[in-house]
């Protein structure tokens, strides 16, 4: 993983994700994410290109983001909330995809391999912090709209 950070949009994966959300609607931005969360295609009219874990930890924390109680993710040391971060913001994601996201958000955290690719400890545990708090806002919208009271917080890493 090319990363210059631990936060989830501070990989050169994450950049490009980001930089081509920005030319899209909120609407195809949403439909791009679905696809993403179900591990390809990347792009609707291109070919078919695997998805990178990273890719789905950045989709996830844009959706996170999105939800009430996205101010954590927000907050997290590791999150740089800049204007290309803005710039690919998603608004009103539908139960379904934020339950896509929150599964393949827990899939790639329970896969130690992602976490591996940070060199030194400290980093790795930055990372598994920030995916806890994504995870944990996603997991709580999830239990919201199922009428769990209390919304359960969600289960990372």
């Amino acid at each position: 993983m090319a990363a210059y950070s631990t936060g989830p949009f501070d990989s050169d994966t994450a950049q490009d994700l980001l930089e081509r959300f920005a030319e899209l609607t909120v609407a195809q931005r949403l439909e791009h994410l679905r696809l993403v969360f179900l591990g390809g295609p990347r792009d609707p009219g291109g070919p078919f290109e695997p998805v990178d874990p990273t890719e789905v930890i950045a989709g996830a924390a844009l959706v996170a983001l999105a939800l009430p109680g996205g101010g954590r993710v927000r907050d997290t040391p590791q999150m740089e909330f800049d204007e290309e971060v803005a710039a690919a913001a998603v608004a009103g994601p539908d139960a379904g995809l934020v339950r896509l996201a929150l599964d393949a958000t827990r899939a790639v955290a329970a896969d130690d391999a992602w976490f591996a690719g940070w060199l030194g400890a400290e980093d790795r545990a930055a990372s598994r912090h920030t995916v806890a708090v994504i995870v944990d806002v996603l997991a709580g919208h999830v239990a919201a709209m199922s009428g769990r009271p209390g919304g359960a917080p969600g289960r990372a890493c």
